[in-house]
């Protein structure tokens, strides 16, 4: 082995070395990315290489060097590689055809970082609450929100009306925190609509008045309610 030898590897592309200091010490540059790193010989023929800086995630992603790792940040890891995968992965739903992810976040560690600045237990990241319409996960447009408030604001917590024979009345009902609630009988789908938005808005309003909503979302909520209800 010696300086200007290149080498494939499994992951990561080639690298060419760049300086030999002995067997156990060859300094090698990661032509993708141009990082460079000392390995033995030995694991450079074997592939036993790593490049933080290589997008291995849907060809953005990559992982960085700092604190934190996916192995044993596996929760953070998995909010963020559901991050990349709505927006760059092959075959997501339609709905994130033109979402995308701000640059900085393609690296694990600035994700992570914010991560568990803003992270609530058992909460869901969204990104166009502070921001309705906003197509961009990013540290100014994303928050953690309620599991139920993520429903109420996305369309999980549907109504639907359906006839009551022989008044041919509707009977309305809504999916609230994942349970069909029975909201009343009437004449008309104006009035079944007004049923709903009622229910809606009561629910958004319980998630305002939960100790933990940021005043961040409260904002985020009232913006909504002003908007679509």
């Amino acid at each position: 082995m010696q300086k200007g030898n290149k080498y494939q590897t499994p992951l990561y592309g080639e690298l060419v070395v760049v300086n030999y200091f002995s067997s156990s010490k060859v300094e090698v540059e990661f032509s993708h990315t141009g990082f460079r790193k000392t390995f033995a010989a030995y694991d450079i023929r074997a592939g036993r290489v790593r490049d933080p800086y290589f997008p291995i995630n849907f060809n953005v992603g990559f992982v960085g060097e700092g604190e934190f790792n996916t192995s044993t940040h596996r929760q953070a890891a998995r909010i963020w590689y559901g991050m990349l995968l709505r927006c760059y992965g092959e075959g997501s739903r339609p709905t994130y055809s033109d979402c995308s992810v701000t640059p900085s976040w393609y690296n694990f560690q600035v994700f992570a970082k914010w991560y568990y600045t803003h992270h609530i237990f058992g909460y869901h990241l969204d990104k166009d609450l502070t921001i309705l319409g906003n197509r961009c996960y990013s540290p100014e447009t994303c928050c953690f929100i309620t599991p139920q408030l993520n429903s109420a604001l996305h369309g999980a917590d549907t109504a639907s009306a359906s006839f009551v024979l022989p008044s041919k009345r509707l009977r309305v009902q809504m999916r609230i925190q994942g349970r069909s609630e029975y909201l009343g009988t009437v004449d008309t789908k104006d009035e079944a609509r007004l049923l709903y938005v009622k229910a809606k808005r009561v629910e958004l309003l319980r998630q305002i008045d939960l100790p933990t909503t940021p005043e961040q979302v409260k904002a985020g909520i009232l913006n909504f309610m002003e908007i679509y209800l």
